[in-house]
Order: structure tokens, then sequence, then C-alpha cells
């Protein structure tokens, strides 16, 4: 169902952005997990930022593949 799609998950490192990251990698879609840390178990590629800073941001998205299919913003700020 999500194969070949890039998915970008806010909040992967735990909780529902976590469980969002594996049923996404389970369904064959490409993620880039983003959080202030990393999971503690690999979930696709991962940038570590700071969402509650517009600066984070605007370098995040710098950083983001050129395709994204879907955002999942599941981060808790």
């Amino acid at each position: 169902m999500l194969l070949g799609k890039t998915l970008v998950i806010t909040g992967i490192s735990s909780g529902i952005g976590a469980r969002v990251g594996e049923l996404a990698i389970a369904l064959g879609a490409d993620v880039v997990g983003v959080d202030v840390k990393p999971p503690a178990a690999p979930l696709g590629a991962f940038v570590a930022a700071d969402l509650a800073s517009p600066q984070a941001i605007a370098e995040l998205v710098a950083k983001l593949p050129g395709r994204i299919d879907a955002l999942c913003n599941v981060a808790g700020v």
C-alpha cells in the first residue's frame, strides 16, 4: 500500500510516532523520522530536529529528500 512512498514522521522516537513508523515500514514505505533524539530501534532514516524552533524546522526542510508523499506530524511540542 505504501510501497515506494516517502513518509516524514515527526515524533518518531517514542509512543504513537514510533508505532506509525513501524507500521509505515511494514507497509513498504521509506521513512524519514524526525525527533530531538533517535529512536531506540532504527526506523528508517533519521534527522534530529527540535520542532519547537522555527530555525530548526527550516534546517530540517533543507535536509529532507526531494520527494515527500506524506507528513505524519505526531511530535508533541
